[in-house]
């Protein structure tokens, strides 16, 4: 196997690694989130709770079991504290006595009953960190705290944690410093629902059935940053193997094109016989594409250095294939020859009409501008359809014209063969040029 074959060979394994990566980040940007959530779920009442007033601080509201074994409480909330209330505290440490990580949730949906006056419910996720927790003491907990509207909770509320907020008389009681005054969620030991701000009086009745938190098993964010790092490191394997192969296949052209201009040397190949023969096509004896490299390059130059016009008009037989299917390959290629020596007798001199391939044929026209060119093309396709007779039918062709307009001869091509991409759509037997415009018969 030869050097280039196996780096063409590599090369496609590459595309069609390429080609897999593009489909997964597809599939990655496309997959519906929720097929990446997890959830964790706690049941209160499997938990060890305790209910309470607010006697500690002062207060006179009183708490006490309905239901204990399904954790349903009543309280009456009376005054005598500043800020009333009673509440429920549920113990989520496991055996070892570790809290619950809810850090990797960011969202949290919780059922509950509720009867009596007030709007909202205080909820409290009490987490534990040994900057500020002291064992023993549960008020050094981090009281990370939000409050509910009871009138959603009875069908499931949905929460955000990023809602949560950490409960101000707990930072400054405890004189917490401002790094340890964010919400925190890495070790939640205590649950406690609370009665409301927006109550001080009356008889309440709280039930707290189950909570669900969910997230994200792989966060979005981090799979998009995923995809832009394998894509980075792809692009950059593929740029420097591609780099370490061109570098193999230029040293590899160096090689050949040195052996081969010794060989030319040693057999003196650059005669005019040889260079002739190179640059003509064989059956109409026209320019082939590599005899009209010159005339190219000088209607370029011209057109760059003296502003003089130079234009171009591809020419195509109709229905060729036609005449080669009914009548046969011998009668095709007279054809051929009777079409390009038509043509060549009706253009100047300074024109080069070439055979580009099959029944294809180019006119580069010096000194011609697009007007001028496509009354060239008026002229052939006429003569053409007139004198150019195949088994009793007339042969026609379609003409594409273009002039240059900046110094790009692939442009120029370009514009060429579109007009004669138009002509072949409206009907062939046409001329058109680059801007569409066209000649019809009569």
């Amino acid at each position: 196997m030869s050097a280039s074959t196996g780096a063409i060979k590599s090369v496609s394994r590459v595309d069609l690694v390429l080609a897999f990566m593009a489909v997964v980040s597809i599939a990655i940007i496309a997959i519906p989130q929720d097929w990446l959530q997890t959830s964790f779920e706690i049941v209160p009442n499997r938990y060890p709770a305790h209910i309470l007033g607010d006697v500690y601080v002062g207060g006179a509201s009183e708490a006490h079991w309905l239901d204990k074994d399904s954790q349903r409480w009543a309280c009456e909330l009376k005054a005598g504290a500043q800020d009333p209330f009673c509440s429920i505290q549920i113990d989520v440490t496991d055996d070892r006595g570790i809290g619950v990580d809810l850090s990797e949730f960011d969202e949290l949906t919780i059922w509950a009953k509720y009867q009596g006056s007030a709007t909202h419910l205080r909820l409290y996720l009490r987490n534990r960190h040994p900057n500020y927790y002291v064992p023993g003491i549960d008020l050094s907990t981090k009281y990370n705290a939000i409050e509910v509207p009871v009138r959603e909770i009875a069908t499931g509320l949905k929460l955000r944690m990023k809602d949560f907020t950490v409960a101000g008389w707990w930072i400054i009681g405890g004189n917490i410093p401002l790094s340890d005054s964010q919400p925190e969620f890495n070790e939640v030991a205590i649950i406690e629902v609370q009665t409301g701000s927006t109550v001080r009086s009356g008889k309440h009745e709280i039930q707290l059935e189950k909570m669900r938190w969910s997230g994200p098993i792989v966060k979005q964010s981090t799979l998009y940053q995923f995809v832009i790092i394998a894509w980075s490191v792809a692009i950059f394997y593929i740029l420097s193997y591609r780099l370490f192969i061109a570098r193999i296949e230029l040293k590899r052209q160096r090689t050949t094109q040195e052996e081969l201009m010794a060989l030319n040397a040693s057999l003196s190949l650059e005669t005019r016989r040889f260079e002739e023969l190179a640059k003509t096509d064989a059956l109409t004896g026209l320019l082939n594409r590599v005899g009209v490299r010159d005339i190219l390059y000088k209607g370029l130059l011209d057109w760059r250095n003296n502003n003089t016009p130079f234009s171009f008009i591809i020419i195509d037989l109709d229905n060729f294939k036609r005449i080669n299917d009914t009548y046969g390959h011998d009668i095709g290629d007279t054809v051929l020859r009777d079409a390009a020596q038509l043509m060549l007798n009706m253009v100047r001199r300074t024109d080069a009409l070439t055979r580009w391939g099959g029944e294809e044929f180019v006119l580069a026209c010096l000194d011609c501008n697009l007007e001028q060119a496509k009354q060239v093309a008026e002229n052939l396709r006429s003569a053409l359809e007139s004198k150019l007779i195949c088994h009793g039918s007339s042969v026609t062709a379609s003409f594409g014209v273009a002039t240059m307009k900046e110094p790009k001869l692939e442009k120029l091509f370009k514009n060429a063969d579109a007009a004669l991409y138009r002509a072949k759509q409206l009907g062939r037997n046409r001329v058109c040029t680059e801007l569409f415009e066209e000649n019809t018969r009569d």
